[in-house]
C-alpha cells in the first residue's frame, strides 16, 4: 500500500471501498478525510494507518502507511 499515492477524492474514494462505512454507518466524506489528514492518521478502529503529505509533489498527494510498512522498512 506504501506505493499508492492518493489525492483527497481518491482517498476518500478508497476507504469508501476499503472499510464501506464509518462506525455511525455512514460513508465517509471528504470533510472525514480531511480531518485525518490534518490528524495524520486514519482512526485506529480501522488499523494502524498513517497518511503522509507525499513532498515529491507541488499539489496534495498523500501516502498511506501502514504500520507493518514501516517495520519493513
Amino acid at each position: 500500500m506504501a506505493k499508492d499515492l492518493y489525492s483527497l477524492t481518491t482517498l476518500t474514494a478508497y476507504l469508501n471501498e476499503r472499510f464501506q462505512v464509518k462506525k455511525s454507518g455512514e460513508p465517509f466524506t471528504t470533510g472525514d478525510v480531511q480531518q485525518y489528514i490534518s490528524r495524520g492518521y486514519i482512526p485506529k478502529y480501522l488499523g494502524d494507518i498513517k497518511i503522509k503529505k507525499d513532498p515529491g509533489y507541488p499539489t496534495n498527494i498523500y501516502r498511506l502507511i501502514e504500520k507493518k510498512d514501516e517495520l519493513g522498512k
